[in-house]
């Protein structure tokens, strides 16, 4: 069982939207983005790949330099072939308009589900997003799929009253996305059929 890691969404989702602004270029030049404050283990634990620069470090604290990690669907909608690495872009979403530095680019998550294109989402350090106070906040643990250690049970115990929902495995969570996609397509092929029916009958 490795060290639990924290966020405030699974990779499954792309995290609150936010009109992302980049450095010299127009002020409503603006690139629609998903938005995640992450700990420094995050990627690594949830398996997604730092592609370039660095991923989040335990050094990007308050008061440093303060850093973003990009997925590949921002680096194709914002920069295309442009290397993205030092440039500098400028979000509201975290209660500030300081320039944040692009450190690293890390590959896309489904977000949207398997078939969709991937959406583009920037990642924060926990550490630095001092004004931005989330409503729950995402907490994983990677291990053996025997393991015994049930961590709402761990969680509950150390925090008594702390409210614990939607306890999953990796898998669980996979599966339910892809339930909710199936339970779409079977209401849009009832509607066909309807419709064929109603067709027919008329």
């Amino acid at each position: 069982m490795r060290t639990p890691v924290l966020g405030t969404s699974d990779p499954l989702r792309t995290g609150p939207s936010a009109g992302v602004r980049i450095e010299g270029r127009a002020p409503d030049e603006t690139v629609d983005t998903g938005w995640q404050p992450v700990d420094a283990d995050f990627f690594a634990a949830l398996a997604v790949p730092v592609v370039r620069g660095r991923g989040i470090e335990p050094t990007d604290r308050a008061g440093d330099t303060e850093v973003v990690v990009v997925n590949e669907a921002f680096v194709r909608q914002a920069f295309g072939p442009e290397d993205p690495l030092g440039r500098r872009i400028t979000i509201g979403l975290d209660g500030h308009d300081r320039p944040l530095t692009i450190v690293g680019v890390v590959a896309d998550t489904k977000s949207r589900g398997p078939a969709a294109e991937a959406a583009p989402v920037l990642y924060r350090p926990l550490a630095q997003t001092d004004g931005f106070g989330a409503e729950s906040v995402f907490l994983a643990v990677r291990g053996t799929s025997g393991a015994t250690v049930r961590v709402g049970d761990a969680a509950r115990a150390a925090a008594p009253g702390m409210p614990v929902y939607d306890e999953a495995t990796g898998a669980e969570l996979v599966r339910a996305f892809g339930q909710t996609q199936a339970m779409l397509l079977t209401i849009v092929g009832v509607f066909g059929l309807t419709a064929l029916a109603l067709g027919l009958v008329g």
